[in-house]
């Protein structure tokens, strides 16, 4: 099984819509979140939503189109941006990259030990209408508006 940013590589595996139909009849599912670099996790995500789960990304080593392709797939979002998923480089700007670039929702864990304040800022200023590209001052493309959902830890 490819490499994951899940806590233990046992859990690792692809996603199968019949386990989580099984899961669901046992406790109620509303929301999945997977990696999509997986094989054969692109593929099970219509079949997710279609069943009335909502998907999102995360627990993830993907790449940029990794993440691009899900959200094309239709997942909804991503879960605890920045943790548990590749980072931004600016020549391989990973999962985190495709959910400042394309991502309509992301969760994020203010509590400043998950997310340092810089990448909550960054975050906050990458999906904001008003963005600007710096030095020369030219608007950025226009990006779709967007929600961060700050998760309470426990």
């Amino acid at each position: 099984m490819p490499a994951s940013s899940a806590r233990s590589p046992t859990y690792v595996r692809p996603a199968s819509i019949a386990e989580v139909l099984e899961l669901h009849s046992l406790a109620p599912i509303s929301l999945i979140t997977l990696a999509p670099e997986l094989p054969g996790n692109l593929d099970v995500i219509p079949a997710l939503r279609a069943a009335g789960f909502r998907v999102q990304i995360g627990h993830t080593l993907g790449t940029y189109d990794d993440g691009v392709a899900a959200l094309e797939q239709g997942a909804a979002g991503f879960t605890h941006l920045f943790n548990a998923m590749s980072g931004m480089h600016h020549r391989a700007p990973g999962i985190v990259g495709a959910a400042l670039a394309h991502a309509r929702y992301a969760e994020i864990i203010p509590d400043l030990l998950h997310v340092h304040p810089g990448a909550i800022a960054c975050a906050r200023c990458a999906r904001s209408p008003a963005s600007s590209a710096s030095p020369t001052r030219r608007p950025l493309p226009a990006c779709p508006t967007a929600t961060i959902s700050w998760v309470p830890t426990a």
